[in-house]
């Protein structure tokens, strides 16, 4: 009973929130990936679901060294698809923490190459 009783209790909790923010050029086509798998009711082992939800933001506003940039080491979402690669360098020079996890697959200026980006700590 105690088993049924956890599971209950774990389906009823609120979706993990998983936030990606991306550059205006691939919002449309975020948009659509992130339905896709929400209306997919992905759950993690412990029977929790899993949201994607999608934050759009202009790469200058992450690497703006000024006050109006938009996140901080401490405060950013997930994941981030920039525009271009050279964003992810001027990022990391204002001492925005990034890993790659997936690099552009497009090498030049005038294709979006979309790159997922994890900030980490």
């Amino acid at each position: 009973m105690a088993i049924v009783a956890v599971g209950l209790f774990l389906e009823n909790q609120p979706p993990v929130e998983i936030t990606v923010a991306v550059n205006p050029l691939a919002e449309a086509w975020m948009q659509q990936a992130a339905r896709g798998f929400n209306d997919s009711d992905t759950r993690l082992s412990s029977n929790r679901r899993v949201r994607v939800n999608v934050v759009v933001v202009e790469d200058v506003g992450v690497w703006q060294t000024s006050a109006d940039r938009v996140w901080t080491p401490e405060d950013h979402p997930a994941a981030w698809l920039p525009a271009a690669s050279v964003s992810v360098s001027y990022a990391r020079s204002a001492n925005l923490p990034f890993e790659i996890v997936q690099p552009s697959t497009a090498r030049t200026p005038i294709i979006f190459g979309g790159m997922l980006v994890v900030l980490t700590l």
